[in-house]
């Protein structure tokens, strides 16, 4: 696609307008939604799924295919969480079965969960967080009572040392019970969600440019980003000031910013991945375009943050600098069986950038972007029926929400109906609002 997208002003429409595209976006995920329920593996009335991940083995990472983790990012609770906003349009029998198979696994491995994994994306209050979502969408509230219990107990089981992040951290955490706590009206969680907060706040270490949060490792210079940086931890903070005044909390969150901004290479246009990676020198940073590192995750970061920060001036620059990027990465020849098209660090991650600019803005350039690359995947992958390529290299299809075929579906999802489906790249509860009864109609035409 040659698409030319920037933060200026452009034509807008209004932000109920961008709902049903058509239906050959909901075919995508439904395809996807029916290979799951191929591929699930069944024992009595629960379900899980082999995933591809990669492990540390006699001291290197290797691929490995095994069955998924309980989270969301590689995980039951992140499968179950695309199914079941999928049967919300299509009413699939079968794949409501094995969703309700899949809340099953959740609720039995949430019952065994471990301190140690306690985070949004990789550990237990994501899980219960995608719990509580499922039960409210399909009106289980025995499933939404459980996932609340479970995060009321949560905070005092947790191993809380040394995880900060959005990931699998104290940010993660925080945004969790937060989040829960307002959606279903539970004073306890926001205020145990606001504790939470003032403890990364009290963990924070100020420096010369601002503040930060140490690596787990203590290897290199804090992290920049939205899921293991200071991004998602600022967020988090601001977060729980929204809804627990706190100066404390916005004080840290303004010097992290404050730590990140200095970060910005103007050359490069994108902000430093500080990770040591393997065969590099320690002194040559990276400059990734994707959620997980680099300007795609800043860039929907600064999108929570103009709504949390309306006066924020520097957030818009940045969010045309993360677009600039993201449109630079989708316009890279792909190839079918070799591109990364998933969420964490794929097309579909930075696909969904410009789609949640759409939404914020009421961006109908962002739309006509977001879709046309959905339609270019679409004739790529699903209309010759290949497997979606994953986010673990030199891998095949897996089944995963933020690496695999599970997330692509829920930005297929999106691209069909956003105003019913949010984005799973910053935690955000379903809406209530009913999805669009799909109307199909032919498919764009496209200038590559």
């Amino acid at each position: 696609m040659n698409a030319q997208l920037a933060a200026a002003p452009a034509a807008a429409v209004p932000t109920a307008a961008i709902v049903t595209q058509g239906s050959r976006h909901l075919d995508v995920a439904d395809a996807i939604g029916c290979r799951l329920v191929r591929d699930a593996i069944w024992q009595g009335d629960h379900c899980n799924w082999l995933i591809w991940t990669k492990e540390p083995i006699a001291g290197a990472f290797h691929p490995v295919y095994r069955a998924a983790p309980n989270d969301i990012y590689l995980g039951t609770a992140g499968i179950a969480l695309f199914l079941a906003h999928l049967v919300r349009f299509t009413g699939d029998a079968q794949q409501r079965d094995t969703l309700h198979g899949a809340v099953q696994q959740m609720r039995r491995r949430l019952a065994q969960r471990k301190p140690e994994a306690f985070g949004f994306y990789n550990g237990s209050a994501g899980a219960a967080w995608a719990l509580a979502a499922i039960g409210a969408m399909e009106q289980r509230s025995d499933w939404t009572a459980e996932a609340l219990a479970i995060l009321h107990r949560l905070p005092g089981e947790a191993a809380l040392a040394d995880q900060h992040d959005l990931i699998s951290g104290k940010a993660g955490l925080a945004i969790a019970l937060l989040s829960v706590g307002e959606r279903f009206g539970d004073d306890a969680l926001v205020t145990s969600g606001a504790r939470i907060a003032a403890m990364l706040a009290a963990e924070a270490q100020a420096g010369q440019g601002g503040s930060a949060w140490p690596n787990p490792d203590r290897s290199g210079p804090p992290l920049l980003g939205l899921s293991h940086g200071v991004s998602g931890m600022a967020l988090a903070l601001l977060e729980a000031d929204r809804l627990r005044p706190d100066r404390r909390l916005r004080d840290t969150a303004m010097a992290a910013l404050r730590y990140e901004r200095r970060a910005f290479d103007t050359t490069q246009r994108n902000w430093p991945d500080y990770r040591p990676m393997p065969g590099m020198p320690a002194a040559a940073p990276r400059y990734p375009v994707a959620w997980c590192h680099g300007s795609t995750g800043i860039g929907i970061a600064r999108l929570r943050l103009l709504q949390l920060l309306p006066d924020d001036e520097q957030a818009l620059g940045e969010i045309d600098v993360a677009i600039g990027n993201a449109v630079q990465a989708l316009n890279v020849p792909m190839q079918p069986l070799t591109t990364d098209f998933t969420l964490c660090h794929g097309a579909a991650g930075n696909n969904d950038l410009l789609l949640s600019v759409a939404e914020r803005f009421g961006r109908a350039d962002a739309l006509a972007a977001a879709q046309q690359v959905g339609d270019v995947l679409r004739e790529l992958v699903h209309a010759h029926q290949l497997p979606w390529g994953c986010g673990v290299p030199d891998c095949g299809d897996s089944a995963s929400l933020l690496t695999g075929s599970a997330g692509i579906g829920l930005h297929y999802l999106r691209l069909h109906d956003c105003a019913a489906v949010p984005s799973p790249l910053y935690p955000c509860l379903p809406r209530d609002a009913a999805p669009a009864p799909p109307s199909p109609q032919p498919a764009s035409s496209l200038t590559q």
